[in-house]
């Protein structure tokens, strides 16, 4: 076990991480012993910030808070290492509260006290094994499921077919292994050569083991475990699946699409999300799982962008393997992402698995919208017309920049204890330009910038100039070659592209700014990106 020195959390530190999250819109709770809350209480009064407070006394009642805070409608809980982990496990947005340089200095002090003890123990350690790996006899240790998790070197020459991690078993001989025994004999091998096995039971920080001891050691041959897995069960996710609370919904567009999310949640039928890359489809689709009937289920996704669809096939096709995908699921959620890359020969099997095995919610996700894919078809058509009862388009970043700042704080946060940072907001001109990038890669391209800028920042807030390689990368990507002061416009150009050439020389002009460059051209900003939208993905 690796020793740990605590770090206190002291007023300042609960002072910075309120201002991360001041002016948040969503509802804010604390976690934490009684003097982090009630510093919390004393600092919300001050800065006059509401935030409710859930006192725990002890780590095994963090995760009773966090549902008590789910319930009173809590997006963003602050908290410890262990409140933010238990509630990302449980769905819910979790901010840090870091520890500031000063509780860092002594708890450096400290951590120089326990090196020394650290020290003293690995020398009594390292005599303790000595004496273990050169006993005479063959020693051996496992769990309280006789599950192997030591041998010294005479057990590992005794035994050397059973491995660190397998259950302890003796196949090759001729006794049938009793683990309910303390001494017992077993016979091995042409000569049925006697080895005496005294097993002793052993608590170790409060849990069972075993001990093994071996006398008269022959050598044991021919042991083969193997575990079995079905290759599917790496694709279930059972912990940190997303829920609703965790959108950010500043925008009407968002705060829309999250209730209509609701409702389709409630009803058995598939649930067709489409969207382009970045834009959240996949928690989006956690998120429906969890506020469904079929919550207590598994909830199995598979990518059809990361995965060759002929395996899929033999899921589907029971070839090879212990049961149909479908019956595996049953109960659950099969999400399917991807289905517009899927060859139309597994149509018919995904529209038949589902029809023999109903006792599943289906959701399936698509960069397409539904239009563009019935389009490639008609047994695309019919696919989709099955399974897009209801339909989810979650709108790219550029669509809802009301919601950035809230989305820039909460990675901000995520960032900051990720990387030891103690960044608390964005100054106003560097959030402009993150309102006016565009952003092709949508929330996704977002959260990589965060991080990305994060190594930039030198104090406590982003500035623009820690953006400028994001308006250099903006230029890169829609600036086309022409002359610098006049706008060049060939005879056999067509309306489009001479369109297209005015609208970049205006951007450059006005230093890629889409609100004033859309002013000059006398349109709306909106209408400006998709003027620009199709070039976008031809160069981006």
């Amino acid at each position: 076990m690796i020793p740990m020195v605590e770090i206190p959390v002291s007023g300042y530190d609960i002072l910075r991480s309120f201002t991360l999250i001041k002016d948040y819109k969503g509802k804010v709770g604390i976690i934490g012993f009684s003097n982090t809350t009630e510093g919390a209480a004393s600092i919300s009064t001050l800065l006059d910030f509401d935030i409710s407070r859930f006192t725990v006394y002890h780590e095994s009642e963090v995760e009773g808070a966090i549902r008590q805070a789910i319930d009173n409608g809590i997006e963003i809980v602050l908290g410890d290492v262990i409140t933010v982990h238990v509630a990302s496990k449980m769905g819910l947005q979790g901010i840090l509260i870091t520890s500031g340089q000063e509780s860092v200095r002594e708890a450096l002090e400290n951590v120089h006290k326990v090196y020394e003890i650290v020290k003293r123990k690995e020398v009594e350690r390292k005599q303790l094994e000595y004496l273990i790996e050169h006993d005479d006899r063959g020693i051996l240790l496992t769990d309280d499921e006789y599950n192997i998790i030591y041998m010294n070197q005479i057990a590992k020459s005794l035994f050397n077919t059973l491995e660190i991690g397998n259950k302890l078993t003796f196949p090759d001989s001729k006794f049938e292994f009793d683990q309910n025994k303390d001494l017992f004999l077993i016979k091995i091998g042409e000569n049925l050569t006697k080895i005496v096995v005294n097993k002793k039971k052993i608590m170790i920080e409060g849990k069972t083991k075993f001990v093994y001891y071996f006398i008269n050691y022959p050598r044991l041959e021919h042991i083969w475990i193997e575990l079995n897995k079905h290759k599917v069960k790496k694709m279930i996710k059972k912990d940190g699946l997303a829920n609703f609370g965790q959108f950010i919904k500043s925008s009407q567009s968002m705060n829309d699409l999250v209730e209509q999310a609701k409702y389709y949640a409630s009803k058995k039928e598939p649930v067709w999300i489409t969207g382009e890359k970045g834009t959240g489809k996949d928690m989006l689709a956690e998120s429906i799982h969890q506020a469904s009937s079929f919550f207590k289920g598994i909830f199995l996704s598979y990518s059809f962008y990361d995965n060759e669809s002929d395996k899929f096939e033999e899921y589907l096709s029971n070839a090879g393997h212990s049961s149909n995908l479908f019956e595996l699921v049953q109960g659950g959620t099969l999400y399917l992402e991807g289905v517009e890359v899927i060859p139309e020969k597994i149509y018919h099997l995904i529209i038949k698995g589902y029809q023999k095995w109903p006792n599943l919610k289906v959701i399936l996700s698509s960069q397409i919208t539904i239009q563009e894919f019935i389009k490639k078809s008609d047994e695309a058509e019919r696919f989709c017309h099955f399974f897009s009862p209801f339909v989810l388009s979650i709108p790219p970043l550029r669509e809802r920049i009301n919601d950035i700042p809230d989305l820039v704080r909460l990675f901000l946060a995520k960032y900051n204890t990720k990387y030891g940072k103690q960044v608390v907001g964005i100054k106003s001109d560097a959030l402009e330009i993150l309102k006016e990038y565009p952003w092709p890669h949508n929330v996704q391209e977002l959260d990589k910038t965060i991080e990305e800028v994060i190594f930039r920042v030198k104090g406590y807030y982003i500035e623009e100039k820690d953006l400028f390689f994001l308006k250099q990368r903006y230029k890169d990507s829609f600036v086309q070659k022409s002359d610098k002061e006049n706008i060049y416009l060939p005879p056999n150009m067509t309306l489009e592209e001479m369109e297209f050439n005015i609208i970049m020389q205006v951007l450059k002009e006005e230093d890629m700014n889409q609100s004033k460059a859309a002013k000059r051209l006398g349109i709306n900003r909106s209408t400006l990106w998709r003027k620009i939208k199709s070039k976008m993905s031809d160069n981006i």
